[in-house]
This record gives C-alpha cells, sequence and structure tokens, in this order.
C-alpha cells in the first residue's frame, strides 16, 4: 500500500533571496521601478512600523485572530518574508509568475501564508474580488489612480488600514516613482 503524507506546515517564512539586500536595482525582476530591493525593504518597514499593532486590535474587535496582509508582485518573497519578520502571519502572496516563488521559497509554507500565480488585475478580478485587507503591499510601478481604486476597494474600512505602492509620478516617464502610503478611503497619508 502507498501511504501519502501531508508536509507539515513550517513554523516561519523562508525565501532565500531575502539575504540578497542589494542597493543597486540589478535584482529585481522585471526593473519597472528605480527602487532598489534594499530600499523597497526600508520603505515596507517604516511604512508599516506601526500598522501592525493597529491591525492587530481590529482583527481581534472583528474576532479574527490575524491582520490579513496582501503582497502584490510578491516574486522571489522577499516582501512577504519582511512582511512575515514584522509579524504578519496571515498572507497571501500574489504574483503574475511563479517561477522565482519556486526557485526562492523552500516549502512547505506556514500555515498563515499562500502564494497565487496571477497579475494582480486577474487576482483582484477573480479570487480577490471581494476580499480585504488590513495591509496591501504593491512591489511594482502603478498609475496612482489604480492604487488609490485598489486602496478604496481592497482595504478593510478603518482609519487603520494601510496600502504601500510605488507611483508613477510624472505621466510621460515611466521610471520616476515615489512610495506612497493611502488609507482605505484612497486618501493618501
Amino acid at each position: 500500500p502507498t501511504t501519502i503524507t501531508t508536509p507539515t506546515p513550517a513554523t516561519t517564512f523562508t525565501s532565500l533571496a531575502y539575504p540578497k539586500k542589494s542597493l543597486s536595482n540589478t535584482f529585481t525582476a522585471s526593473r519597472d521601478t528605480n527602487v532598489s530591493p534594499q530600499e523597497a525593504y526600508n520603505l515596507i518597514s517604516n511604512g508599516f512600523e506601526s500598522a501592525l499593532p493597529k491591525a492587530q486590535k481590529a482583527a481581534e474587535r472583528r474576532g479574527k485572530a490575524q491582520p490579513r496582509c496582501l503582497d502584490i508582485g510578491a516574486g522571489a518573497g522577499v516582501s512577504t518574508q519582511l512582511l512575515w519578520e514584522m509579524g504578519f502571519r496571515d498572507i497571501t502572496a500574489v504574483d503574475w509568475s511563479s517561477k522565482a516563488w519556486e526557485a526562492y521559497v523552500p516549502g512547505p509554507l506556514p500555515a498563515g501564508v499562500r502564494f497565487l500565480e496571477a497579475d494582480d488585475g486577474r487576482f483582484f478580478a477573480g479570487e480577490g474580488r471581494a476580499e480585504e485587507y488590513d495591509v496591501i503591499v504593491y512591489n511594482f510601478a502603478v498609475n496612482e489612480a489604480k492604487a488609490r481604486e485598489a486602496a478604496r476597494r481592497h482595504l478593510r474600512p478603518g482609519p487603520d488600514s494601510r496600502l504601500l505602492a510605488p507611483v508613477n509620478i510624472q505621466d510621460d516617464y515611466w521610471l520616476s516613482q515615489e512610495y506612497r502610503l493611502y488609507g482605505s478611503s484612497g486618501e493618501k497619508l
């Protein structure tokens, strides 16, 4: 008889790409921003340093154990690991290709982390259509209207929800972005 066993979930999240912190953008997969991975880690940490305690309290008020986090453009799992290390334990990581994730994220995953192969448009039109999150991170450049719309539609209503994205700041130059933080009404914070 063949015995099929389910792997025991990991107790921590690890991306083998995480130690490759770089101050140049040569490590980025798509090179669609002029922000290096190390700068992105710093911006995510700074943008959400106060978000976890507030999101945790809001989740507890809703009867949930953990605040929900969406990591869009998760790639090799570097931003997912950063969010994990910050204390987030309910993370949905989404990327248009699973190749980097499969190459750099050894399995099995912790129980609260899942990966979906989809671009943001397909994710929000499908499985993520009716979902709300306490925290959303975009890891690729978007225009401001798209960032505001994602915040309005997919952040949980309330003063403590946050979306962080590298937003194009010039209409005629796609390599000029700055990270911006938005609230659940789509307002720039």
